[in-house]
């Protein structure tokens, strides 16, 4: 998980032209491309559940694909 979030704050670091030596660069999107993700209809597409026990000091959380 923590490898996804590194290369999505590296792709937003080079959107925003800040130097970096990312794990994997940015693709750049022609404009068909770009007309194309214009297109996708965007939104949860997970689900969570958290639960938390101040007892014994436990974190439980639950992610499922689709959303639920």
């Amino acid at each position: 998980m923590s490898f996804l979030i590194r290369i999505m704050l590296d792709w937003e670091m080079q959107e925003e032209d800040i130097p970096i030596l990312p794990l994997f660069f940015l693709p750049r999107l022609d404009d068909e491309d770009q007309e194309e993700h214009r297109q996708i209809n965007t939104g949860n597409n997970y689900s969570s559940k958290h639960k938390i026990s101040h007892s014994n000091l436990e974190v439980f959380s639950l992610f499922s694909c689709p959303a639920a």
